[in-house]
């Protein structure tokens, strides 16, 4: 399955990639400010990982727009933040979607797959 990774710090963004790839999901990443939701649109993914910073309005636009499009609306979230309060703000704002989920960073790697794999499962993930 196609992922979508947003978040603004490159290194995770590669390390997020890597994990993912080796679990055998098909993964594009973008930086927020490189206006992810072209790529979005292009890739129709089965999830979007999108990284919610506070302070930053970026993000917050960008899921105002998936929510409002019904070509991106039921796409399944993945939203992570270093401030849980944030994620609950953000998926309470996307309450119509049938699939959500929440990652509070620092995250554990296994928890990020877990994550994933009960929002889009892979029947025999990679060893």
């Amino acid at each position: 399955p196609r992922i979508v990774v947003i978040n603004s710090e490159p290194d995770l963004l590669i390390v997020v990639a890597e994990l993912l790839e080796e679990e055998g999901y098909d993964v594009s990443t973008s930086q927020i400010d490189q206006l992810p939701y072209g790529l979005i649109l292009a890739e129709q993914p089965a999830v979007i990982m999108l990284d919610i910073v506070h302070g930053r309005q970026e993000s917050w636009d960008l899921l105002e727009v998936l929510d409002g499009d019904e070509r991106t609306r039921g796409i399944p979230l993945l939203i992570t933040s270093t401030d849980e309060a944030l994620i609950t703000r953000a998926l309470e704002r996307s309450a119509h979607r049938r699939a959500r989920g929440m990652l509070v960073k620092p995250m554990l790697l296994e928890s990020l797959i877990d994550a994933m794999q009960h929002l889009v499962p892979i029947e025999n993930p990679a060893q």
